[in-house]
């Protein structure tokens, strides 16, 4: 994916296209070649990049559409970014866009943003019929042109226009956020196995009739794990607290009397840590209701609901501040009990009522949340039984 990246670096890529244009004469598409000498400045991985744009394995990609996502995905406020997208436009420079122009505009925009969010585009002919439309409403002097002034009324004041850039925006946070949560889960995960200490226990009984093989850390191990993961502003303190979750999960070695994690333990506290961080844009060890959004999308991986999202952040924020803290977050997604070390109580019946709610729209079935119930209260119980009582 492209990533995030300043105006003024676009103007001057866009500066360098047009000295390209000037040298070697009037182009639309460039080669992969072309690609590298323009993008390479605000593309990490230009290949990659310029595949993303190539679907169809052309050989080349529609150089305004580049420009056109970089824009919108840029690091800017919206009115820059609007004054951009109309120069780049606005191609005989006349300070107006003409009706052939705003259709370009719209086509190039909509193509680009569906390649790289990975949604399907409308037709051209569909995108016409809506430029004609837009046209008709921004063109309020009747003159056949549109000026700035005109083009940013319309988009500040439009609002499907506003809820269509809104789909791309969601789209493309949460590819950002999966991006980065998968590849920090994956290092979690390397680093984890590379420290482990592989201890083994009898299955059932007797343990030469079978062992089982569970890769594990120590304790120091794992502080070591969590710190060479460099998550921002995670403090001593917080580690403290990660490590306090996975130990009562886990009972001491009975071999060596200290307390080892074991993968599931580590990733049942790291995935949804790392999920927030992943979510946390600006960093702040908090989440607000946006960032929530992201981080259940991720952590369920379908889209919440408005209604979902919201209640969720009331069920959780203690504080009644708007914002989730990391903690909070970690404390309920690993839902671990303290005096039993499973999955307490109360986040069992939360994760079950949000199994139930098929709809997304707060309210289930009694039926379900009954079968359910009966599932939920028959392990908690089991749990609480001291381990010496139960039966097999």
């Amino acid at each position: 994916m492209i990533g995030v990246v300043q105006l003024r670096e676009v103007r001057q890529v866009i500066q360098d296209y047009e000295d390209m244009q000037r040298e070697y004469g009037d182009f639309m598409a460039v080669t992969q070649d072309q690609f590298d000498q323009l993008f390479s400045v605000v593309c990490s991985d230009t290949v990659a990049h310029f595949q993303e744009f190539d679907v169809r394995g052309v050989g080349r990609v529609d150089v305004l559409e580049v420009f056109a996502v970089l824009i919108v995905f840029s690091k800017d406020l919206i009115e820059p970014k609007i004054q951009a997208l109309f120069s780049l436009f606005d191609f005989d420079k006349t300070c107006y866009i003409s009706h052939t122009e705003l259709v370009m505009l719209m086509i190039c925009c909509t193509r680009g943003l569906c390649r790289v969010v990975g949604l399907e585009r409308p037709d051209n002919l569909e995108l016409e019929c809506l430029a004609n439309e837009a046209f008709a409403k921004i063109d309020t002097n009747r003159n056949r042109r549109i000026s700035l002034s005109e083009f940013s009324f319309w988009l500040h004041h439009e609002h499907s226009v506003i809820l269509y850039l809104k789909k791309f925006a969601s789209t493309r946070l949460i590819a950002d956020a999966m991006l980065l949560y998968d590849r920090q889960l994956k290092l979690a995960i390397d680093l984890f196995l590379a420290a482990a200490a592989v201890r083994h226990k009898a299955s059932v009984g007797n343990a030469a009739e079978g062992t089982v093989s569970y890769p594990a850390c120590t304790l120091v191990q794992v502080r070591s794990v969590v710190s060479a993961l460099k998550l921002p502003n995670l403090k001593p303190n917080h580690v403290d607290e990660l490590i306090g979750y996975m130990t009562q999960m886990v009972e001491a070695d009975e071999d060596s009397g200290h307390s080892v994690i074991a993968l599931p333990n580590f990733l049942s506290v790291m995935s949804p840590a790392l999920a927030f961080f992943a979510a946390d844009d600006d960093h702040s060890m908090t989440v607000d209701v946006q960032e929530l959004r992201i981080l259940l999308w991720l952590m369920r991986k379908k889209e919440p609901t408005e209604l979902q999202t919201k209640g969720m952040l009331l069920s959780l924020d203690d504080d009644e501040n708007g914002q989730l803290s990391c903690m909070e977050w970690v404390h309920y997604a690993s839902g671990i009990d303290q005096s039993t070390g499973s999955l307490a109580f109360n986040a069992q019946l939360r994760y079950l009522f949000e199994q139930c709610d098929r709809d997304g729209n707060g309210s289930i079935h009694v039926a379900d949340f009954s079968a359910g119930l009966k599932t939920v209260v028959t392990r908690s119980v089991h749990a609480a039984i001291p381990k010496a009582n139960k039966v097999l």
